[in-house]
């Protein structure tokens, strides 16, 4: 968490200045077969400054948030207006509304947190389960990522803001062959909130049950020759036009779809006539 108090700094400030801090924190877990490939957690920060003076802005950064390093970027900051102000005398400028407003949101979760060991675990529940009810996969996938980014602001004329937006989201990648070639189903579970509020009280057995909102999610199947977003948009594309309106697959699609709707929709029958 962010601690800092930025009103210590006010007295560094020179005409218009804002301060900003900012903290990234990342968490992220990938299986491949049972096999844990990935298992990290990490975090960056920094702090930045910009100052206003007769039509030109100043910046300045630095990813140490020490307050020696917070102090230099302030000056900094003052110190490349006034560079810029020196090059472009003719130009006065305009004056900033002289208003003040405080902003806050914090959407940390109000559960309690899992560990690193705690959320393999329910990684791993999730391929079992997987590798049990789809015997015929040829490859299993499942990533965890939670990303929290975390700012501070203050102002010179008094205005401040907070937030903490935290992201949590599992994707699930399973690969089956279908006549010597591989075919990818992919979707994705979570969102705004931290992975507690996303995934803490989900079960493996009612985790892949849930609607996709997105009318496309029967059709995502990445294949091999998709390698690029403008081909994975094209075959999106392509393969909605065999749903019918309530996103169900047209029975025509196996028998007069192309090639790739074929292997997409003998996929995905093969798929769903194993329910979870």
């Amino acid at each position: 968490m962010l601690n800092k108090d930025l009103n210590k700094f006010t007295s560094h400030f020179s005409a218009y200045t804002e301060l900003r801090f900012q903290e990234n924190r990342n968490n992220h877990i990938s299986m491949v077969n049972g096999d844990v490939m990935g298992n990290s957690i990490s975090s960056s920060s920094g702090v930045s400054s910009r100052v206003y003076k007769d039509g030109n802005w100043g910046f300045s950064s630095s990813p140490d948030l020490s307050d020696s390093a917070v102090e230099y970027v302030v000056k900094n900051a003052s110190d490349n207006v006034m560079f810029m102000n020196r090059r472009q005398k003719e130009q006065c400028g305009f004056i900033l509304p002289d208003i003040s407003g405080h902003h806050e949101i914090d959407l940390s979760t109000q559960h309690i947190r899992n560990d690193q060991k705690q959320w393999i675990e329910f990684l791993r529940n999730i391929d079992d389960y997987i590798a049990n009810k789809f015997s015929f996969l040829s490859s299993r996938t499942v990533v965890l990522s939670g990303l929290d980014m975390e700012k501070s602001l203050l102002t010179s004329s008094g205005s401040t803001s907070y937030s903490m937006t935290p992201r949590g989201i599992m994707y699930i990648s399973l690969t089956m062959e279908n006549n010597g070639e591989p075919v990818d189903l992919m979707d994705v579970f979570g969102g705004l909130g931290q992975l507690e509020d996303q995934l803490g009280n989900v079960n493996c057995n009612g985790l892949l049950k849930e609607p996709h909102p997105n009318p496309l999610a029967r059709t995502n199947f990445l294949s091999k020759e998709n390698t690029n977003l403008t081909s994975f948009d094209h075959r999106s594309l392509e393969a909605r036009r065999w749903l019918d309106k309530n996103i169900e697959l047209l029975p025509e699609a196996i028998n007069y779809g192309t090639e790739y709707i074929q292997t997409k929709a003998t996929c995905l029958t093969e798929l769903e006539s194993n329910p979870l």
